[in-house]
Formats: structure tokens, C-alpha cells, sequence
């Protein structure tokens, strides 16, 4: 998702995440929000288009994410890490 949003991964991914702007042209609060697929059975909950989208909003609700990978996996880990110390 990190890549994702920094557009840094190949092209065939680019349409693989949609943000809510995409979706509908109005200036909400949440447009630039990436929106998880809608899903009709349980193994679609599991899908990487659902869980990513849905990891990566609720991890921006409380951390600033940096745009280079090396701050910001340290950051996941450190994160990761408190929780059991």
C-alpha cells in the first residue's frame, strides 16, 4: 500500500486500489480515502483489494506516513513491537 500510494509500483497496478474521487466526482473530506471493493461472501473480506485498502486508512488515522519506505517500515516495526513489550 506504501508503494501504492507513492506510485512507485509497475503500471498494471495502477488501477488495482480506487480512491474514493475516483469513484464520485464530489469534494468530500474523504476523497482522497482509498475505498475497499464492496464484497458479497466471506473470502472476499480476505482479498488484498479489501484488507490493503482497509489496513492503510486505519493506519493513517494515527501516524503520519512518511513517503520514503525505509522511515516508514521502521515505523510499522517499532509500532509492531510496543505492543508486546
Amino acid at each position: 500500500m506504501h508503494k501504492h500510494s507513492q506510485g512507485n509500483l509497475p503500471t498494471i497496478f495502477s488501477n488495482y486500489f480506487q480512491r474514493a474521487e475516483e469513484i464520485h466526482p464530489k469534494e468530500t473530506r474523504s476523497a482522497k480515502k482509498f475505498r475497499p471493493p464492496l464484497v458479497k461472501t466471506d473470502c472476499g473480506t480476505r482479498f488484498i483489494k479489501k484488507t490493503g485498502a482497509k489496513f492503510w486508512e486505519d493506519l493513517k488515522k494515527y501516524k503520519q506516513i512518511d513517503p520514503n519506505i525505509g522511515p516508514f517500515k521502521k515505523m510499522i516495526y517499532d509500532d509492531i513491537i510496543s505492543r508486546y513489550e
